[in-house]
């Protein structure tokens, strides 16, 4: 079993890697289409901007290879977000996988959580949240359950 971290450009690989590791599963960074299709889960983590995320799949011609995945894939925070319709972040196309629009946090919000690892919602409450939170608290979830395996 194999687990491909499509490497997008400025994501925290290593950290995405040992955290995978620390289950005893084999783990590859790439962002090889093939090595992608042919792996048996699917990581795409992101750092920065939601453009910055997708003009590197496109020159890496990733988009058609996730769009078509059937294996499971887990998107972290901007890896998330592009997996969208649209990112208002520099108004960016994102690949339609999941129907929603991704939208910026207004200037006035104030955000007191600064660490998420207390965080244990049950999803029925996740999905009843604004789709910004939902998307950062699903991705907390999942991870919570991927170090759980």
């Amino acid at each position: 079993m194999t687990v491909a971290i499509i490497d997008c450009g400025g994501a925290n690989l290593r950290s995405v890697q040992k955290a995978v590791e620390l289950r005893s599963m084999k783990t590859i960074i790439t962002n090889n289409k093939y090595v992608v299709s042919n792996a048996s889960f699917v990581i795409l983590p992101g750092v920065g901007s939601a453009s910055s995320v997708m003009n590197s799949l496109k020159s890496n011609s990733l988009i058609p290879t996730i769009k078509n995945l059937t294996q499971p894939v887990l998107g972290i925070c901007i890896g998330m977000h592009v997996l969208f319709d649209h990112s208002e972040e520099h108004d960016t196309e994102c690949m339609g996988i999941i129907a929603g629009n991704i939208k910026k946090f207004k200037p006035d919000i104030n955000i007191k959580v600064h660490r998420w690892d207390g965080i244990k919602l049950p999803l029925m409450i996740v999905m009843k949240t604004n789709l910004m939170t939902t998307t950062i608290l699903l991705t907390v979830i999942t991870l919570q359950f991927l170090i759980m395996l």
